[in-house]
């Protein structure tokens, strides 16, 4: 689309890619969250202890996948500096939570560390994606002389 000059249809692709990257990961993680305790009991009794883990990860993912392919949209259309400005942000917002709430939590506070970071970074990206692609449509709308 992009290449062929057809920027006017990526910002509704992203939403049609959206969906479809969400509501697959919506569906598994309801059967994860239903089925999530026997799943975790075929690996041994003490994983299933990590249920609440797995839940709280899951819940970061599931911001992840709202995100769709924004990401790729901004390589793809030459903000590949943002991403990877978004990208070192989360790693910092990660390690600084996993530093504050791990001593605190333990295994659940770093779930919620990771969790939160993946849910800046899709949301960031989101936001910085649909941004470029509107600011690039608008660069090259046709101006009128003056």
């Amino acid at each position: 689309m992009i290449a062929s000059g057809r920027r006017n249809e990526v910002l509704p692709f992203l939403k049609t890619m959206q969906i479809w990257t969400f509501l697959p990961s919506a569906l598994t993680g309801a059967a994860l969250l239903v089925l999530g305790e026997p799943v975790l009991g075929l690996f041994g009794p003490e994983f299933v202890a990590a249920y609440p883990v797995m839940a709280i990860l899951l819940a970061g993912i599931l911001v992840r996948a709202l995100a769709g392919p924004a990401q790729n949209l901004l390589i793809v259309t030459g903000h590949q500096g943002a991403a990877a400005a978004i990208l070192g942000v989360t790693v910092v917002i990660n390690a600084a939570l996993n530093l504050t709430l791990i001593p605190r939590f333990g295994l659940a506070g770093a779930a919620a560390a990771t969790a939160t970071a993946f849910a800046f970074e899709s949301i960031a990206t989101m936001i910085i994606a649909r941004r470029a692609v509107d600011h690039d449509r608008f660069r090259e709308l046709p101006r009128h002389a003056s």
